[in-house]
């Protein structure tokens, strides 16, 4: 995810499978989330071993997706804009060393 993280932060639109790690920050509001299929691979591919579950892309609507940042390049700001406005807000050092800081402080109470 940090790759879509950085392009968000750049102010970038972001087209990105709606899947993962990703989906804590990318959605219809800050990006372009591409719809997929999960697939169980047959055999391995590169660190993924067979078993594992992979989300398979729908190149259609993938497709559309980059027609639509380019068709409307209005929404295409509006939500690049979103994007860079939430990676700043709940994901900047600020705001994940409070996060941390609670967290230490609420277990240093109770345990």
């Amino acid at each position: 995810g940090m790759t879509v993280a950085e392009a968000m932060l750049l102010g970038k639109p972001v087209i990105a499978t709606d899947y993962g790690g990703t989906t804590d920050f990318l959605d219809a509001s800050t990006g372009f989330p591409v719809t997929y299929t999960e697939v169980t691979l047959t055999r391995d591919f590169g660190p993924y071993r067979a078993g594992s579950v992979w989300a398979e892309p729908d190149d259609a609507h993938a497709a559309r997706q980059m027609r639509a940042v380019f068709d409307d390049p209005i929404t295409a700001a509006s939500r690049a804009k979103q994007a860079k406005e939430r990676i700043e807000h709940d994901y900047s050092a600020q705001a994940i060393g409070t996060q941390i800081r609670d967290r230490l402080t609420y277990l240093a109470r109770y345990y």
